[in-house]
């Protein structure tokens, strides 16, 4: 129908035919050869037209509608659980389908109160009302993931309830927030397709600091460090001084990332040692905080002589590959006080305690990574916390010493300077001056490692991660502005898995 609406000239208009006494002939008998062309060439421009009008007029049928689905309640939970349209490709257990208006967007009267705007996605755990004391774990946070898709691991669902009525701005539930950015679309399966896995330690700067910092303050940076993350776009970012709100914007403009982390004081919306981590990468399996502190120390508090209160984020990922789990990884990420000297040496012995203990625990077969601001050097007479963590006792190294980068800067923290930053103080009690003749003597943001050890009594038949540093890296690259993401350069270390 097209085609004759748009191409009147068709080929009766050429070959006229008249019929005379029951006798028809034709007018135009014998065109010549232009002629001909002239008319294949108008029939062709009229075809192509047609399909062009055709793809851009016709309705087409949305991707939403495809993946319409009714609700799915989880057998023991209180709510439904969601998952982002534009991974609904993947296979699935059944609980985890999505459920969608014919937007692609979650119809407001499913949403669970605390989630805002369009998200469509969801990510949920609930810190307990309890208030541990110092040196054992605070709650246990029970991660719903929403891209948890090996059907296997279904099963894990029946020992969590959540109640998203007790969502919100607490400081110990969390939402993944709207995700309105896309970043490139072959990234996820690129890496799942993977053996390597990338880890950052990366102190953020905190937001607290607009007036100091002036046109680094984050309101100012924190669109260049999304972009920043999203070029690179490393399996797990392990942050120093981040709030839940920059961690919520991080994670609203990186594609199919999530976050993780609990405030430093409880209640509000302080800094923490948090985790913005790949969804198609990382599996949460398990989240919670301990506090820095002499025994009997409640959460919130000061523990010895830290000016702030300080602790360690401890979170078990399983790593997601092309076939399944790859294995698991247990991360401890840290930011130890910058001017009690006696804090930092005790933080590292409870952190020494803890890794040697989950090398006996439950999870010994997962590798353990350490990561953080340690506001300690590698040398020196201030270096107590890194001799502590990488005695030959905690079974710790050092990934930029076994795989070293062919350029390696003075210093982790440059103060916004970068590479012209002189690294000889640090902050408060931090002396970066008397440090010794190694290169990398002077950084005080490390990425530390240990394999897992094989018990069969993890349920893991008895496997363990390993892990090979194949590339450590301190990223000191700037922004498209000239300017830095941060007051940290990140150290990246890229890991193989066996």
């Amino acid at each position: 129908m097209l085609g004759q609406h748009e191409c009147p000239h068709g080929e009766a208009s050429h070959h006229l035919q008249v019929e005379t006494d029951q006798r028809t002939f034709a007018q135009d008998v014998a065109p010549s050869k232009k002629t001909w062309f002239l008319r294949i060439g108008f029939g062709f421009g009229c075809f192509a037209l047609g399909i062009v009008c055709t793809s851009v007029f016709l309705p087409r049928a949305s991707h939403a509608d495809s993946l319409q689905t009714p609700p799915h309640h989880v057998q023991g939970t209180s709510m439904v659980v969601l998952r982002a349209p534009h991974i609904a490709s993947r296979q699935v257990p059944t609980a985890f389908m999505p459920v969608h208006d014919k937007s692609g967007y979650i119809p407001a009267s499913q949403k669970p109160s605390g989630l805002r705007g369009r998200s469509n996605r969801l990510k949920v755990f609930r810190l307990s009302g309890s208030r541990p004391k110092a040196g054992s774990t605070s709650t246990i946070a029970k991660a719903l993931d929403p891209t948890r898709q090996v059907a296997s691991r279904a099963s894990m669902l029946q020992d969590v309830s959540i109640d998203p009525t007790q969502m919100g701005g607490d400081g110990a539930s969390r939402a993944v927030p709207d995700n309105d950015y896309f970043g490139p679309a072959n990234t996820a399966q690129a890496a799942i397709e993977s053996d390597m896995l990338d880890v950052w330690s990366f102190n953020l700067r905190t937001e607290f600091q607009e007036k100091i910092d002036g046109i680094n303050g984050w309101s100012e940076r924190r669109e260049g460090v999304a972009d920043f993350i999203n070029t690179h776009r490393p399996a797990l970012v392990c942050t120093q001084e981040a709030t839940e709100p920059m961690l919520e914007f991080l994670a609203g403009r990186l594609e199919g990332y999530a976050w993780a982390g609990t405030s430093r004081s409880p209640g509000k919306k302080d800094e923490m040692a948090g985790f913005l981590y790949d969804t198609r990468r990382l599996s949460l399996q398990e989240s919670w905080a301990t506090w820095f502190g002499p025994a009997g120390t409640e959460a919130g508090q000061l523990g010895w002589d830290a000016l702030y209160p300080r602790t360690f984020e401890t979170a078990i990922f399983q790593i997601l590959g092309e076939d399944g789990n790859q294995g698991c990884v247990r991360v401890m990420n840290s930011h130890l006080d910058h001017e009690g000297v006696n804090a930092r040496r005790h933080s590292a012995e409870l952190l020494a305690e803890e890794v040697q203990k989950a090398a006996e625990g439950p999870w010994s077969g997962c590798a353990q990574i350490l990561t953080g601001d340690f506001n300690s050097p590698k040398g020196g007479s201030n270096a107590g916390a890194y001799k502590v963590l990488t005695s030959e006792g905690t079974g710790l190294l050092d990934s930029l010493r076994v795989e070293p980068p062919a350029e390696v800067p003075s210093s982790t923290i440059h103060k916004f300077e970068g590479l012209e930053f002189e690294a000889k103080l640090g902050d408060g009690s931090v002396n970066l001056q008397d440090v010794g003749e190694d290169n990398d003597a002077r950084h005080i943001d490390w990425v530390l490692w240990r394999d897992g050890v094989p018990n069969k009594a993890d349920g893991n038949e008895g496997k363990a991660l390993v892990l090979k540093p194949v590339r450590s890296e301190i990223i000191t690259g700037s922004l498209d502005n000239g300017r830095y993401p941060s007051d940290h350069f990140p150290v990246s270390v890229r890991f193989q898995l066996s």
